[in-house]
């Protein structure tokens, strides 16, 4: 009897081993919708990590007031499928009233909106939505096309997005924006054209940032501007020139840069650029929190250029310690949060 007893313990235990050996714990899959190394879901689980591994992304959303889209940093679940889930986050409902509670942004896709599929092969991300999608107002078609495009595009493989609804591709919208075929940011965020400019077959095409402030609480939010400017081949140098120049009068952006600085010189090196901003600079007010915006406004910009990584900001010709202790000529890469 004992005998017998033991041998069908020593048959459990060996079975729950096998069990636990093949339970796919911490098991991975490469690609998948988004491209990335993704868990493979688990049921009961939502493809979750053991510890809610997470993962920074940055979506785009317009504001409140339907001025600008604003990208917004947050941190949602390392799934299977995370590009769906960005997605979902973006449809006006319970979901996105909670992500986006207090922040002055809203949910670009109307309510009612389903993500039928999405798929990422070769760099492009075709998503097909449902018939609802198609029920914003189409004052705001722009905005919710800018945030459907560079929400996906922030994800390392994917560059190009294809928007189909209800399985057809659509290379005109409602409103009357034409998308083509495919998107790409090419087509700019926030779009300005600058007023001096006279040939429009000769064109150049740089992002500035901007400061608003959003919301009840006021809170402080990076604003990309794409402007249309006369053809140039230094573009660095005119990226500072315009962020100098300021924002479009009448639209609620500001600068932290005061408005008399100029700039005197700019070397751009591998992967680097050097700037000489007048002192000028230095009559900065409010404090640390304003010398954090113009080293953010500075180094934002000029890392929209792909070949520029860092960047480094004299004042005079010399060394400069802001408010704050920062340190402006040492070399500062482009944040990893934008509006965290």
């Amino acid at each position: 009897m004992f005998k017998r007893l033991l041998i069908v313990i020593v048959a459990l235990l060996l079975t729950g081993l096998v069990a636990i050996s093949c339970t796919p714990l911490e098991r991975f899959i490469g690609g998948g919708e988004d491209g990335e190394w993704l868990l493979e879901e688990e049921e009961g689980e939502e493809g979750v990590l053991p510890g809610e591994v997470m993962r920074l992304t940055t979506f785009y959303f317009p504001d409140e007031g339907n001025n600008f889209v604003v990208p917004f940093t947050q941190e949602i679940p390392r799934v299977e499928g995370i590009g769906r889930l960005a997605l979902e986050q973006m449809v006006e409902g319970v979901k996105s009233q909670e992500f986006l509670q207090g922040t002055g942004l809203r949910a670009p896709f109307p309510s009612g909106t389903e993500i039928r599929g999405l798929t990422i092969r070769d760099g492009l991300a075709r998503v097909d939505f449902s018939k609802d999608f198609l029920n914003y107002s189409l004052k705001d078609e722009r905005l919710v096309i800018t945030s459907l495009l560079y929400t996906l595009t922030e994800f390392p493989t994917v560059d190009r997005v294809e928007l189909q609804v209800e399985g057809k591709t659509m290379t005109a919208l409602p409103g009357g924006t034409s998308i083509g075929e495919v998107m790409t940011r090419n087509r700019g965020i926030n779009l300005e054209i600058v007023a001096d400019l006279e040939d429009f077959q000769r064109t150049s095409r740089l992002i500035v940032y901007f400061n608003t402030r959003l919301g009840e609480e006021q809170r402080h939010y990076y604003v990309p501007i794409s402007r249309i400017i006369p053809a140039t081949d230094n573009l660095p140098q005119v990226a500072i020139e315009e962020l100098l120049r300021g924002s479009r009068p009448g639209l609620p952006l500001y600068s932290a840069i005061p408005a008399e600085t100029m700039l005197k010189d700019l070397t751009v090196g591998e992967e680097t650029v050097s700037v000489n901003l007048s002192s000028e600079l230095l009559n900065f007010k409010g404090g640390a929190v304003a010398a954090e915006h113009i080293l953010d406004q500075l180094v934002l910009t000029l890392t929209e250029l792909p070949e520029i990584r860092k960047v480094q900001i004299f004042v005079g010709g010399e060394p400069t310690i802001l408010t704050g202790d920062i340190e402006l000529s040492r070399l500062h890469s482009r944040p990893a949060k934008i509006n965290y």
